[in-house]
């Protein structure tokens, strides 16, 4: 006996051929203005129309660490796409060294945060640097304007620290009835002493 071929189309399938029709546009784009607007059933409906769409965006609207990264490196590199890039290259590795195989939600907030303040202190360092004569008032500025992106910076670098070592490596062993837990410190909190 063989089988008939399924009519019905997956979830997934059914948008990607909603995709090539220009009613699904209209109907996208009329649902974002209106979301836009503060239309709570056009979102609704959005994500019931186009779910995975719908998916990919809320998820790059929710990630504002993520925004204010990006604003911030728009903000210093202009329209200079190497400078812009390299930044972004540099900023990715850093978060990647970092996060480790597997960093925990507390971790990646507090990285994220790390990544921020490493621009904005860069930067500040950047714009003092490059003023030209400034006035006496200018400088105190730009000097305050270091202590404060830098003490930002360091202040979220303590934090990972600290949550980091309050979370440390913990290990359990259990050999028969006895149970064995293991707290292990790291090579960097071991240097030193």
């Amino acid at each position: 006996m063989s089988k008939k071929p399924s009519n019905r189309k997956s979830k997934a399938a059914g948008e990607s051929d909603q995709l090539e029709s220009g009613a699904y546009f209209k109907k996208t784009n009329e649902l974002s203005a209106r979301i836009r607007e503060g239309d709570a059933l056009a979102l609704t409906e959005f994500k019931s129309v186009a779910p995975e769409l719908s998916a990919k965006l809320l998820e790059e609207y929710g990630d504002l660490a993520g925004k204010c990264e990006n604003t911030l490196i728009r903000a210093y590199t202009g329209k200079n796409l190497f400078y812009h890039q390299g930044i972004k290259d540099r900023v990715r590795n850093m978060r990647e060294d970092l996060e480790g195989p597997n960093p925990n939600p507390l971790e990646s907030i507090l990285i994220e945060r790390i990544v921020c303040c490493w621009i904005q202190a860069h930067h500040a360092d950047i714009l003092s640097a490059t003023r030209q004569n400034p006035t006496i008032q200018q400088g105190d500025y730009f000097q305050r304007r270091q202590d404060q992106a830098t003490r930002r910076f360091l202040q979220a670098c303590k934090a990972l620290a600290q949550v980091r070592k309050l979370l440390g490596p913990n290990i359990q062993v259990n050999v028969a009835e006895k149970q064995i837990n293991i707290m292990q410190k790291s090579d960097a909190n071991t240097k030193g002493r």
